[in-house]
């Protein structure tokens, strides 16, 4: 069974904006907020698409 495309394109997404603040701003700054906020989609959607 595969996983559906957009559940997986979604995933790059949040993985890639998290890579790329961290990188930005640091450990200290990285927050699910600030990555929700950067992709368009609340912190919560961001908790629920993870296991």
């Amino acid at each position: 069974m595969s996983a559906d495309p957009k559940s997986t394109d979604l995933r790059r997404v949040i993985l890639d904006e998290a890579r790329h603040q961290l990188v930005q701003h640091g450990y200290n700054a990285l927050s699910m907020r600030r990555i929700a906020k950067a992709i368009g989609y609340s912190a919560t959607a961001i908790y629920l698409h993870f296991d």
